[in-house]
């Protein structure tokens, strides 16, 4: 259901913030990750190694695009900060409906 492109698409929104304030900073896409993608993935533990295999064999894992959908603009994917309530970067990922 989550990958119906009928019923929804997946959004990513990265914000910004100085710890007082916030604002949204970038909204991309995201698309199948691509061989090059996978391959710089960490080496999943043995425990995870089976079902990181299933995904990458079935192409399930979706990978943020680069680029600003609103200003076509390469995004700083760089996440930091320990809470809203600092300096920060955060990423919200979500499925919005159509």
């Amino acid at each position: 259901m989550f990958n119906d492109t009928e019923v929804g698409h997946w959004e990513v929104h990265l914000y910004r913030g100085d710890g007082a304030s916030e604002y949204l900073q970038n909204v991309a896409d995201v698309h199948k990750c691509t061989t090059e993608e996978w391959d710089r993935f960490y080496e999943p533990t043995n425990s995870s190694a089976f079902s990181f295999g299933v995904m990458k064999e079935r192409r399930e894992m979706l990978c943020i695009d680069k680029m600003d959908r609103k200003t076509n603009e390469t995004i700083n994917m760089k996440l930091f900060g320990p809470d809203d309530n600092s300096p920060h970067r955060r990423v919200e990922i979500m499925f919005m409906p159509n």
